[in-house]
């Protein structure tokens, strides 16, 4: 996978499914050209509605240790994040590129959504102080949406489908359901 922003040059990634026709069309040929033309696919939303989606490098279930269970627990932004960034490393990942130093730079991973997922359970936490982390995870799980503006699924672009429990777990956090849930499942390691 390519790592986004790290590419010094103008560039344009395919996913496999997109990319098997025109490696064929290309084969063989001595001076490879081709023209690309981007139809609408008919897994794009109407409307502009873009969000929320499973990326492609997001991790998938179900969980190898323990097939039973379905990871992830939930997915959050990741997507194009505006991130502090070390004054000590290059924003093209370039080893010994040092033509630029930023402040800031805008980055897409699992890394990315993590600190969202962090940081709402600490303000659920600083509202309601006698949860305890399980009594906050199940509140970010129950209270998560699987579908966006309740009209459309999340989708899966790795495959250009809607995605499935093993995509997004739960779906996609909540902040506001999360801060006032209908119920909170608490556990204790005994009931494990």
């Amino acid at each position: 996978m390519i790592k986004e922003n790290s590419l010094p040059m103008p560039t344009l990634s395919l996913s496999q499914r997109s990319e098997q026709p025109q490696q064929q069309q290309l084969e063989g040929t001595i001076d490879p050209q081709y023209t690309l033309q981007l139809p609408s696919p008919s897994w794009v939303r109407p409307n502009g509605a873009d969000a929320p989606e499973v990326t492609a490098f997001s991790s998938r279930g179900p969980s190898l240790s323990a097939p039973g269970v379905i990871k992830p627990d939930v997915i959050a932004p990741g997507i194009n994040i505006l991130a502090a960034w070390s004054p000590y490393s290059n924003p093209s990942f370039i080893k010994g590129d040092d033509r630029r130093v930023v402040a800031f730079n805008i980055l897409s991973s699992t890394s990315m959504s993590c600190p969202h997922v962090s940081g709402l359970a600490a303000l659920l936490k600083s509202m309601h102080q006698n949860w305890s982390p399980t009594a906050i995870k199940s509140v970010l799980m129950t209270t998560a949406y699987t579908g966006y503006n309740w009209d459309f699924s999340i989708l899966d672009i790795s495959v250009e489908m809607l995605a499935t429990p093993f995509a997004f777990g739960s779906g996609h956090v909540d902040p506001e359901g999360a801060a006032h849930p209908g119920f909170v499942y608490d556990t204790k390691p005994d009931d494990y």
